[in-house]
């Protein structure tokens, strides 16, 4: 008797030949489940596109990049554009493409250790993160696409430190040592490219003109980078693919200047003028669009509530983008990929974290508040 069915009963071993070509009937893969698979859309995924879980993958048929859930917190999700290696949604903002998650102040004036964590995606207040290993103020921030980094600054016991802190995004414990500057320092200025972070000028015995550059994935001391043309110190950093920005700041001569420096990732020189702020001052924080350099709030005498953007691609005069929604100094910056943000701050001591678009002249709009206020902070993101 022939057997047109195969049972559990009937089957004993199958030679490999016979199961492919035409040994086997075409086979539907319909009801296959549990299978992992890749999410097609039109667009990059945002931060509260929610996937299963961490692994979780998504094409974009538009542009063809593919991204990796690294963090499954719903509204929080963190998206890796698994082609360029660096962070979500494909976009590169400020000289690295890293997702822009969340925005992190550390630091400040009065002793404070705290590092702060708000959302970009809501406006919420900020929650704590842990803190950095010692208190820590007049500092620089840098960020990888895992880490931040608080460099430089003035800190237990009471002197300027070159050390340089490292906390994880993905955690919230306490920061721990990365590795050291060349030259011991307070107020220097912090702008990152993909794999190295910098700090240029700053204040020691007297302004410095170094720049350093240190490694953002091994723990090595930071190597020279050439100087400033210029020693200043309490400047504001900005970074494009290609290049540093300073501007803003004082210097031996002039307690608030106008001059905006740019400086070269790839070559070990001596800076050059990239024309000018419209508003001399010092003690402002700086921020980065794919484009663009901002300039916002510090101090020409009393406080300033002014936003400036200038152009990476050309060397001219910053022009007016709207207004802070409180007139401060020593204040934080942080980038978005479509918005910058303005934390902390002084005159009056402040808690506000304020939010302006890049493609509007508005002004600033409040985005929720940290846990602590304070100033001579430092910012970084995700």
């Amino acid at each position: 008797m022939s057997s047109t069915k195969a049972t559990t009963g009937n089957i004993g071993t199958i030679d490999a030949a016979s199961l492919t070509g035409a040994a086997l009937p075409a086979m539907s893969g319909a009801a296959l489940t549990n299978i992992p698979g890749v999410t097609n859309g039109a667009a990059d995924p945002l931060i509260s596109t929610n996937p299963s879980a961490v692994g979780a993958a998504w094409l974009n048929t538009t542009s063809g990049e593919l991204f990796c859930c690294t963090d499954a917190t719903a509204g929080s999700n963190v998206w890796v554009n698994v082609g360029s290696g660096f962070g979500a949604y494909g976009i590169v903002y400020g000289g690295r493409g890293l997702g822009t998650v969340a925005g992190y102040t550390h630091g400040g004036e009065g002793g404070t250790n705290v590092i702060d964590r708000f959302t970009f995606g809501s406006n919420a207040n900020a929650t704590d993160h842990g803190d950095l290993s010692t208190f820590r103020t007049y500092m620089a921030g840098c960020s990888s696409i895992t880490d931040g980094f608080s460099a430089g600054g003035f800190g237990a016991p009471s002197a300027n430190t070159s050390k340089i802190d490292k906390y994880a995004f993905s955690s919230n414990v306490t920061s721990t040592v990365h590795s050291n500057l060349s030259v011991t320092r307070r107020h220097p200025t912090g702008t990152t490219s993909v794999t190295h972070g910098y700090c240029t000028g700053g204040y020691s015995s007297a302004p410095v003109t170094t720049i350093d550059k240190f490694s953002l994935a091994n723990e090595n001391d930071s190597a020279n980078h050439g100087d400033i043309s210029v020693a200043v110190h309490e400047s504001a950093g900005s970074n494009s693919n290609t290049h540093g920005y300073d501007s803003s700041g004082g210097n031996n001569s002039d307690l608030y200047t106008q001059k905006i420096h740019q400086f070269a990732f790839a070559t070990e020189n001596l800076s050059v003028s990239h024309g000018n702020l419209g508003t001399a001052r010092a003690y402002a924080a700086g921020v980065s669009s794919t484009t663009d350099g901002y300039t916002a709030g510090g101090s020409g005498g009393s406080s300033l509530n002014v936003i400036e953007r200038f152009s990476f691609s050309s060397n001219v005069t910053a022009t007016d983008h709207g207004d802070l929604t409180l007139a401060r100094r020593y204040v934080a910056g942080q980038s978005n990929t479509t918005h910058g943000y303005i934390s902390g701050g002084n005159t009056p001591t402040s808690n506000v974290i304020d939010k302006f678009a890049y493609g509007s002249g508005a002004n600033a709009a409040d985005h929720g508040n940290l846990t602590v206020a304070r100033y001579y902070v430092a910012g970084t993101q995700l």
